[in-house]
This record gives structure tokens, C-alpha cells and sequence, in this order.
């Protein structure tokens, strides 16, 4: 007679180690590998790599000349010394990340994170799919090549949709792509 099936949960406790092949922390390294091993991307990623390079320099320089000391004087109040110029440094670094993201986001992402998704969806075969959104130019072998101007834009940077309140998230999501919708609707009148 076979022994009863483990549930899945007691399964993760027990052998940790099956979790961690299928673990949702591995998809950064995932992605890093993917793109590795997909050179069509590297265009796409040297288009926005040195103004990556040039805003987080630019945001740590200035937080470290303006905010460091103080910061480390505030955390010698509750840490000694030398521990506080240690976490005043990873402090901000954090600080630097946090605001660098941010600002990339909002000036620097335009639609080169829609190019990345859609030419990783015609490599992977759903050149269909990509097909509904933006015309392809199918006698390109390389995704990246194939790739036109999106009929409709995919881009809306500005939007607090992940981090707000959910209703909040959902209404300003509405707001926004209304608005974003009326003006493209204005501008292509008054083209015409």
C-alpha cells in the first residue's frame, strides 16, 4: 500500500529546497539570463543606460553632500558611532535607489519598456498578440527590428496605480487614461 500524498504546503516545509526552483525570487536572475542570452535586447538597453548612469550618480552625489552628516549625527543618538556612519551610508544608498527609481520612471521610461515586452513576446512566438497593438514589419528576422510605431500608446509613467490606496489606485488609473485618451483624440483633430 502507498503512504497517503503530502500536501503541498507540508511539502515546501519539509523539502525546502523544491520551493526554491519554483520561487518568484529567482525571475530577477531569470530575466537577467534571459537578456544575456538574447542579444536583440542590448540595443534597447544602451538607449537608456547612460542616462541610468549619469541621474544616479547625479541623485547620490547630492544626497551624500547634503544629507549624509546629518544623517549620521541623528543615528549617533541611538547607535555608536561607528556603526552610525556605516548605516548612514546604507541609509542613503536606500534613499539613493528609491529616488533614482522614481525619477527614472517618470522622465526616462518612455516606450522602450513596451519595445523590451514586445519584442520578447515576438520572440517567444506571439507576434500576433503584439500584432493587435502596433504594426510589425515581418520580413525582419531580428524582434527588435521588427518593431513599428505602436498604434496605441502603452505608456503611462505618470500614474500612481502600485503604490496607492486601492481605490484611490483604480480611480486616478481611470482619470488618467481618460485624460490621456481626450488629448491624443484633440491632437489628432487638430491635425486633420
Amino acid at each position: 500500500m502507498a503512504p497517503p500524498p503530502v500536501p503541498t504546503g507540508l511539502r515546501r516545509l519539509v523539502h525546502p529546497a523544491l520551493s526554491v526552483h519554483h520561487s518568484s525570487c529567482l525571475y530577477p536572475f531569470k530575466g537577467i539570463y534571459y537578456f544575456l542570452a538574447h542579444p536583440f535586447l542590448y540595443p534597447l538597453l544602451r538607449a537608456r543606460l547612460l542616462p541610468a548612469i549619469l541621474l544616479s550618480l547625479f541623485v547620490l552625489f547630492t544626497l551624500f553632500f547634503w544629507t549624509y552628516i546629518p544623517q549620521v549625527l541623528f543615528l549617533a543618538i541611538f547607535h555608536p558611532l561607528a556603526l552610525a556612519w556605516i548605516n548612514g551610508a546604507f541609509l542613503v544608498l536606500g534613499e539613493g535607489a528609491a529616488i533614482t527609481a522614481l525619477l527614472f520612471e517618470a522622465f526616462f521610461v518612455d516606450e522602450t519598456l513596451v519595445d523590451v515586452f514586445d519584442a520578447v513576446l515576438i520572440n517567444e512566438g506571439c507576434g500576433d498578440l503584439v500584432a493587435r497593438g502596433r504594426d510589425l514589419n515581418r520580413e525582419e528576422n531580428d524582434p527588435v527590428k521588427m518593431l513599428a510605431q505602436p498604434r496605441v500608446s502603452a505608456v503611462h509613467s505618470n500614474i500612481p496605480v502600485s503604490d496607492g490606496i486601492p481605490s484611490w489606485s483604480s480611480a486616478s488609473l481611470a482619470l488618467f487614461s481618460t485624460i490621456t485618451v481626450c488629448e491624443k483624440g484633440e491632437k489628432e483633430i487638430r491635425e486633420k
